[in-house]
Order: C-alpha cells, then structure tokens, then sequence
C-alpha cells in the first residue's frame, strides 16, 4: 500500500505489457510467489493428445501461433470460438485452445509446426535461469496478473 506522499517519491512508472500467452510462458514456472499462472496440471487436448503446462520452454518455436484475433479468440475460448463470437457474446475464456490454435493456424504464414513440437505452445520458461532480467524485474518491482 502506498501512504501519503509516497507518490512524490516516484520518479518513473515503467509499464511492460504482453502477449495473450506471454504471462504463462514466463511466469508459471518462476518461482515467485502470489501469482496467478498456469501450472502442470494446466492441459490443452489436440486430437488424441493432451499437452500439459510443461517446464523447459524451447529457446524458439518451430512455427510462429497466430497473432490475429481469431487465433487469440481461437487460443482463449477454443476452436470455432469466432463462430460463437459473431453472435454477439464473447465465449467463456478457459485458454483451451492454445494446442488446436497452434497446430492449425495458417494466419502467419509459417506453416505447422514441426512432427512432435505441439506441445512447445505450452512449454513455459524457467524464468530465474533463462529469462533473468525479466525474473528481476518482477521480483524487485510490481507484477500484476489481472
């Protein structure tokens, strides 16, 4: 809680705002505790196979997931969302698409990813060794999840 004249105190305010799935990816697996994130038993399904919430994100994807905003209402509220969507309500938001989105999407024009790396959508970073900076940041400053 900030007290009375704490704010004169402030001198800069520094905002770092992320994709969709961004949160998740770099800070379910670090460490830091008070934080809503995925956590391993966090899963998304794709045919037959289920993807958990997994440690060990890759340093790069095979494919880039699509940005558009089908892909996003795709990733949030699963397949055929945008169906749902052009009748006016925004689906339930549940992140169960992120699998199917990403085995799928042509928007960026990379193609599918590669035999096996489907799962890579939900790998998420070990934040304190391979993102430190950003791990820092959020343990010494303000993070927000909501």
């Amino acid at each position: 809680m900030i007290g009375p004249g704490s704010l004169a105190k402030v001198k800069n305010v520094f905002v770092l705002m992320l994709e969709n799935h961004s949160f998740d990816n770099i800070f379910a697996m670090s460490g830091i505790e008070g934080i809503h994130a995925a956590t391993t038993k966090d899963w998304n399904s794709y045919l037959d196979g289920l993807h958990h919430v997994k440690a060990s994100a890759p340093p790069s994807m095979t494919t880039d997931p699509g940005h558009e905003f089908d892909d996003v209402l795709d990733q949030l509220c699963g397949k055929h969302a945008a169906d749902a969507f052009a009748g006016g309500c925004y689906p339930p938001v549940n992140n169960c698409g992120f699998a199917s989105s990403y085995a799928t999407s042509t928007s960026e024009g990379t193609g599918a990813p590669k035999k096996g790396h489907i799962g890579d959508i939900m790998a998420c970073f070990d934040t304190p060794k391979c993102l430190p900076v950003i791990h820092k940041l959020a343990t010494e400053y303000a993070i927000c999840d909501h």
